[in-house]
């Protein structure tokens, strides 16, 4: 069984894979890190990313815009029926914040 999770190295959702992953699931993360293009380096989730990259050993990762329909069906298309549970905790921003 698969659980796919967006938004998977912030805070919520690096939690959340833990907990699929100890109800023994495989984990697909979805996340490209938006915090650090929407609120600087300083706020990048990507030291996140890495700690689930060594400490859960059923989590992989996918670096995919949730906008990218391609890349979304990609991931359906190789885990297709094995997908049990889809969690969307991803940020979507539409450009940097302080901008217009």
């Amino acid at each position: 069984m698969v659980a796919l999770v967006t938004g998977s190295a912030g805070l919520i959702g690096a939690e959340a894979v833990r907990l699929f992953a100890a109800k023994g699931m495989d984990v697909i993360g979805v996340d490209n890190d938006m915090r650090a293009y929407s609120f600087g380096p300083d706020a990048s989730t990507s030291w996140s990313r890495g700690q689930l990259e060594k400490q859960v050993r059923s989590y992989h990762h996918e670096h995919i815009d949730i906008r990218d329909l391609e890349g979304l069906k990609s991931i359906f298309q190789r885990y297709g029926q094995s997908i049990k549970s889809v969690l969307q905790l991803s940020l979507l921003m539409i450009g940097r914040l302080g901008t217009h």
